[in-house]
């Protein structure tokens, strides 16, 4: 588990300032160019942290190792008791598990094929039509752990949730207090407040204000956001009773729904599925909201 004091300074290396492409076209961070103090400096060295880690993923070895990490004893209940330390003390490193843990427990075992979609190409080709994993993939392993202890998080199947797991499986475990549900229970009051128009963005920003959020960043507001309409807490006008706890959904189909919010949102807005679909007047599912509150599977 990486301490607040070398994530900060993680966060000068890995900057565009710092960034080039090497000959696997992933991101490469030249530390040199940060700049860093002696006593960053001296920091990051006794860490022994890679900042460059690049790492080969293909398609099968993801879905095999995604499926495998699923079945491990007692994630579940860990993935949602860091989930709720997340929303209760600002913690973004736990908000990614929850949603690597539920895309992993049903993800289908199958071969790759390709999207259907047009224009869905990237420098690792195309995407599966099935999980959206490539079929091959050069990851840089360091800057995406970092990714996760900011927030920033990953919301289709991908090599990324692969590290995320093991890394999980490695800490200890978390005990869910009084004060976590309280958090949370407070979250979902201001969820019910919601305006019958209010927007994702909206509610991002009235999240703010209303301080309900304990040590949240504007990054991991965002995405708690999202991963609360991933979760199925915040429905959305496409799948009636959307949840990655309960199934799975399609590259190919997910992509379908947002080249349709694509087509229907304002210049420049970047809409996401499902989290997009969700307005204030929908409210939350309550069911599922009282279900990750609950510590019984």
């Amino acid at each position: 588990m990486l301490e607040t004091k070398l994530i900060k300074v993680l966060s000068k290396v890995y900057r565009w300032q710092c960034c080039t492409y090497n000959k696997n076209h992933i991101d490469w961070y030249d530390v040199d160019k940060a700049k860093l103090s002696e006593k960053e400096s001296a920091l990051l060295s006794a860490s022994d942290y890679v900042i460059n880690a690049p790492h080969k993923y293909t398609h099968d070895e993801v879905v095999s190792r995604l499926r495998e990490l699923a079945s491990a004893e007692g994630l579940e209940q860990k993935v949602r008791a860091l989930f709720l330390k997340a929303i209760a003390e600002g913690w973004a490193r736990g908000l990614q598990p929850i949603v690597s843990f539920y895309t992993a427990k049903h993800l289908p075992e199958h071969a790759f094929s390709a999207s259907k979609k047009e224009n869905d190409y990237s420098l690792s080709g195309r995407s599966c039509r099935v999980s959206g994993i490539p079929k091959q993939t050069w990851e840089n392993d360091g800057v995406n752990l970092y990714h996760l202890y900011i927030g920033y998080c990953r919301l289709e199947p991908c090599a990324e949730m692969v590290l995320d797991l093991e890394e999980v499986l490695t800490f200890d475990e978390v005990a869910v207090t009084p004060e976590y549900l309280a958090a949370y229970d407070a979250l979902l009051e201001s969820l019910r407040r919601a305006e019958d128009n209010e927007t994702p963005s909206a509610l991002v920003k009235r999240l703010a204000t209303e301080k309900v959020l304990k040590g949240s960043t504007s990054t991991s507001r965002v995405w708690l956001v999202r991963i609360l309409a991933e979760l199925g807490v915040l429905p959305n006008l496409f799948v009636e009773h959307y949840s990655i706890i309960k199934a799975f959904y399609p590259y190919d189909l997910r992509k379908e729904y947002e080249n349709i919010l694509h087509d229907n949102a304002p210049a420049r807005a970047e809409p996401v599925f499902p989290a997009s679909g969700w307005r204030g007047a929908m409210g939350i599912d309550e069911g599922i909201a009282k279900e990750l509150r609950s510590q019984k599977y």
